[in-house]
């Protein structure tokens, strides 16, 4: 919304990505300095371990907003602890992620080990898949 003509202004994106080959509506952001987003229910000990490494924590709303904003250069990354997520609230935005060489990875599954963490869509489940 912008006081000036009392209007809202809105922006369309859109990317394309496919193994080697990536398209994308914006320009390829540029790195922002330790900026990571969060909800405002974010936990406390993994919000204190981020801050103390010196990271600037920005609470936001929507998953779908925060990974845009990760996208499109507004922020380094995204950080979620709980389940809160559904996994199809995030196909979207994953993919202008994705269009710009960025990723979203489940943590739970990491080991050291582990060479795909990618978040994956095709697979069946019996329940609505969650994050965390």
């Amino acid at each position: 919304y912008t006081c000036e003509d009392s209007q809202w202004k809105g922006h369309c994106y859109w990317g394309y990505y496919n193994n080697e080959i990536s398209q994308f509506s914006f320009s390829k952001p540029e790195r922002v300095t330790n900026t990571i987003l969060v909800s405002r229910c974010e936990d406390p000990t993994i919000r204190s371990k981020l801050e103390d490494k010196g990271y600037r924590l920005m609470e936001v709303s929507g998953v779908g907003y925060k990974i845009l904003s990760v996208a499109t250069g507004l922020a380094d990354a995204y950080i979620l602890s709980k389940g809160s997520t559904f996994k199809w609230d995030t196909c979207g935005p994953q993919a202008l992620l994705n269009s710009v060489g960025g990723s979203i990875f489940d943590f739970n599954k990491y080991t050291y080990a582990t060479s795909d963490l990618d978040l994956k869509y095709h697979l069946k489940a019996n329940n609505p898949p969650r994050f965390a």
